[in-house]
C-alpha cells in the first residue's frame, strides 16, 4: 500500500503462494496453515501464479467539510477523542492531508472583515487540522475560515485545494464551545460570614441565581444533590463528578432506590421558581427540600451541590461516528455548593450528638462552686447561647466562650440542695433551641471512715484533713494513741503522741506529733473496733491558688513509713480500702514506689507484717513500710 492508498498482490513463489489471511495463523475453522497450503491457491484475488494488482486512483482535490468544522477543540487525547479548548479550532476534510507542507500561515480565520485572529500553532492528525489561536474564543464565536491567499493544502495522493478554488471559499466555523454558566447562591438561612453565611448555608431554602454567556435552547435544567451521591452502573460505582460530567446525570425514568447519598437514601430536589424572569440570559430558581411527607426526595443535612447545565443553540456535524450521534451538541454545566443543616442536637441529648453539659443532669457535685459548662460538641456550624439562667437568674452576661462552641459559667458558691439551669440557643443555620434544661444537686462531701481494729494499725490518709489537727482527726475516745515516722525529722525519726484523760500529750523524748497529713504512714492503737470519720479535702480548689502539683514524698535511704496519696481527689471520701486508680487503671506497688527493695504492710487482725509484692495493688488508706537502697521523691 502507498502514501495514496494504491494497494497491490503479488505471488511468483509456486511452492508458498500468498494469501491475503495470514498464514500464521489458524483458520476460523481450526485448519491450520499447513492444511491451507496443501489446498492450493483458492484465496481471494490470487490467480494462480500472477496475481492482478488493484490500484486505487484518487484524482479529487481535497475537500472542506463545512458542517464539521468547528470551533473549541486542539488535538486528540490517548483515546483518540477530541480535546476541548477554546483558544482552537478544528478543519475537518474529507481525506487526510499532507500535514507537512500545512503551517500557521495556511488558513486564514477572522472575526470580520476587519479583525483577523492569529494562528500561533498547527497540528495535524489525519484530516483533522487542529488551529492554535492567539486569544481565547467567545462561547457563541463562529469565526470565519478559509485558505489563505496563495496558499494550497494537499491529500496524500498530491490533489491540491488551493485558495482559489470554489471548494475554498471563506466559510463561518460551526459553534463548538460550550456555554458557560454562572451560579450564584443566596437567600439561605446562615447568620454568619464566609461559609455561615446566606449564600452557603440554609436550614430550609436556597434561591439559585443563574447567568449564561451565551443564548441556550430553552431554560437551563437544575437540580440539588448530595456531595457523596452515588449509584450503580454495571460493574462500577458512579459518584459526583460522574454526575455532573454526564450533564443531564440520571434521568427521571431510571431507578431512584439505585441513588444514595452515602448510608442514607436521598436521590434529588429542586422547584424552579421563574423561568427567564429577568431580561437577557439569566434565570433564578428556589430550592426547597422536599416535605416529610415524600422522605424518599429529602436530602439528609450535609454538603448540597446545586447542578446546573444546558445547551446552546447551535450543533454541527459528527467528523466520526463515534463523536456523536447524529446532530453534535454543546451542554455546559456548572455546580455551586451550600451547607444544608436543619438539625441542632442539644447537649442533653442521651446518645451524646449533641456533646454534653456539666454537672450532669440529675447528678450530684460536692464542690460549692461547680462550672456550668455547655458543649455543643455534635455542632458543626457556630454556636450562640442566647439565654442562660440558674435558679431563675440571668447570667447570660457572666457566660464566657472556651472556644470549639464550649462555653463556661462560674457561679457563686451555691447552697446544699438542687439547682436548675435553663438555656437557649442557636446555631449559624438559625436553628434554635429553645428552654432546654438541666438539673443538678450540690450536696456536702462524705467523710473518709478509717476502719480501725483493735490494737495497731498502719494506716494513711488519701488528702489532707480539712483541719490536720491531731484532735480533730481522732475523735472516737477509742484511740489512745498515734505514733509516727519521719526520717528527716530533725529532732529523731519518732513522734508520738498519746490520750490521757481525753488530752493529747507527746512525750519530751520524741518529736511532737500534732497534726495528720497525706503523704505519710502512722500507727494508730485503739481500745476497740470503731470506725473514725475525718473530712478531707477534695480536688483542688479553684479559688485558693495553690499550684497544683502532684504531692510528693520524700524518702531517704533505708526505711521510711509511706501513705497511699490520691492525686487527682476522686478517692478522698468513703473510699477505704478502695483500689487506688488513675485514669489508666489500678496503680501496682512497683509504680506507685519505683526502685523499692522491700515493703510491708501490717494485719491487723493477723497481727503480723504482710510482704507487698511488686505487682499488689495501692489501697486507699494502708500505710506502709518500705525500703529504700537511695532516696528519692515519689509523685505517686
Amino acid at each position: 500500500r502507498d502514501l495514496a492508498g494504491n494497494v497491490g498482490f503479488s505471488d511468483s513463489d509456486l511452492a508458498n503462494p500468498r494469501f491475503i489471511d495470514d498464514l500464521g495463523a489458524d483458520d476460523a475453522d481450526g485448519a491450520d496453515e499447513d492444511a491451507d497450503r496443501k489446498k492450493g491457491p483458492t484465496k481471494h484475488n490470487v490467480l494462480g501464479v500472477f496475481s492482478r494488482h488493484v490500484v486505487h486512483i484518487d484524482d479529487l482535490d481535497p475537500v472542506i467539510n463545512m458542517d464539521a468544522s468547528v470551533t473549541g477543540f486542539y488535538g486528540l487525547d490517548g483515546d483518540d477523542k477530541l480535546v476541548r479548548d477554546r483558544s482552537s479550532v478544528m478543519v475537518v476534510f474529507d481525506n487526510p492531508v499532507n500535514g507537512e507542507l500545512i503551517d500557521t500561515g495556511t488558513f486564514a480565520l477572522q472575526h470580520d472583515e476587519d479583525t483577523a485572529i492569529g494562528i500561533e500553532d498547527v497540528l495535524v492528525e489525519g484530516k483533522l487540522v487542529f488551529l492554535k489561536l492567539s486569544e481565547e474564543l467567545a462561547s457563541d464565536a463562529t469565526p470565519t475560515l478559509n485558505i489563505a491567499e496563495g496558499r494550497e493544502v494537499e491529500d496524500l495522493a498530491g490533489n491540491l485545494l488551493t485558495w482559489q478554488e470554489e471548494d475554498a471559499e471563506a466559510f463561518e466555523l460551526n459553534d463548538g464551545i460550550l456555554p458557560v454558566f454562572t451560579v450564584t447562591l443566596s437567600g439561605g438561612s446562615g447568620t454568619g460570614v464566609g461559609s455561615e453565611g446566606p449564600s452557603k448555608l440554609t436550614k430550609a431554602a436556597i434561591d439559585i441565581s443563574i447567568e449564561s454567556d451565551e443564548d441556550i435552547n430553552g431554560s437551563p435544567k437544575v437540580v440539588a444533590v448530595c456531595n457523596n451521591i452515588e449509584w450503580a452502573d454495571g460493574d462500577d460505582t458512579r459518584k459526583l463528578a460522574d454526575y455532573v460530567s454526564n450533564r443531564t446525570g440520571v434521568s427521571e425514568t431510571d431507578n431512584r432506590e439505585g441513588l444514595t447519598c452515602g448510608d442514607a437514601m436521598s436521590p434529588t430536589e429542586f422547584r424552579p421558581a421563574s423561568s427567564l424572569a429577568r431580561p437577557g440570559n439569566n434565570w433564578a430558581y428556589a430550592w426547597r427540600n422536599a416535605s416529610e411527607a415524600a422522605p424518599a426526595r429529602r436530602l439528609n443535612d450535609g454538603q448540597v451541590v446545586v447542578v446546573v447545565w444546558g445547551k446552546d443553540r447551535s450543533t454541527y456535524a459528527a467528523h466520526d461516528s463515534d463523536v456523536c450521534s447524529g446532530e453534535c451538541e454543546n451542554w455546559g454545566s456548572q455546580t455551586a455548593t451550600f451547607t444544608f443543616d436543619n438539625t441542632f442536637n442539644s447537649p442533653l441529648d442521651k446518645g451524646g450528638l449533641g456533646g454534653s453539659v456539666q454537672p450532669e443532669a440529675e447528678s450530684e457535685v460536692k464542690e460549692p462552686r461547680p462550672f456550668v459548662y455547655l458543649d455543643f460538641a455534635g455542632e458543626a456550624t457556630s454556636v450562640t447561647v442566647t439565654k442562660l439562667s440558674v435558679d431563675g437568674e440571668d447570667v447570660l452576661g457572666d457566660l464566657s466562650s472556651v472556644g470549639d462552641n464550649r462555653f463556661l459559667y462560674w457561679p457563686e458558691a451555691l447552697a446544699f440542695g438542687t439547682h436548675e439551669v435553663v438555656f437557649d440557643a442557636s446555631d449559624a443555620a438559625d436553628n434554635q433551641l429553645e428552654d432546654e434544661t438541666f438539673e443538678f444537686k450540690v450536696t456536702a462531701r462524705d467523710p473518709f471512715v478509717i476502719d480501725l481494729t483493735a490494737g495497731w494499725n498502719a494506716i494513711s490518709v488519701p488528702a489532707n484533713p480539712v483541719d490536720t489537727a491531731l484532735d480533730a482527726v481522732f475523735t472516737e475516745e477509742a484511740v489512745d494513741r498515734v505514733v509516727g515516722w519521719n526520717p528527716l525529722s530533725a529532732t529523731g525519726p519518732w513522734s508520738i503522741a498519746t490520750r490521757i484523760d481525753g488530752v493529747w500529750t507527746t512525750s519530751a523524748n520524741f518529736a511532737p506529733l500534732t497534726d495528720i497529713v497525706v503523704r505519710y504512714g502512722y500507727w494508730v492503737h485503739s481500745m476497740a473496733f470503731v470506725e473514725q470519720s475525718v473530712d478531707l479535702q477534695g480536688q483542688i480548689d479553684r479559688e485558693s491558688g495553690d499550684n497544683p502539683t502532684p504531692v510528693g514524698i520524700i524518702t531517704v535511704p533505708g526505711w521510711n513509713f509511706v501513705g497511699v496519696v490520691d492525686q487527682d481527689g476522686d478517692q478522698t471520701e468513703d473510699n477505704w480500702d478502695d483500689d487506688l486508680m488513675d485514669n489508666e487503671g489500678v496503680i501496682s506497688a512497683e509504680d506507685y514506689m519505683p526502685g523499692f527493695r522491700q515493703a510491708y504492710t501490717w494485719d491487723a487482725i493477723a497481727n503480723g507484717y504482710r510482704v507487698l509484692e511488686d505487682d499488689a495493688v495501692m489501697k486507699i488508706g494502708q500505710g506502709i513500710w518500705v525500703f529504700f537502697p537511695d532516696g528519692d521523691t515519689l509523685a505517686p
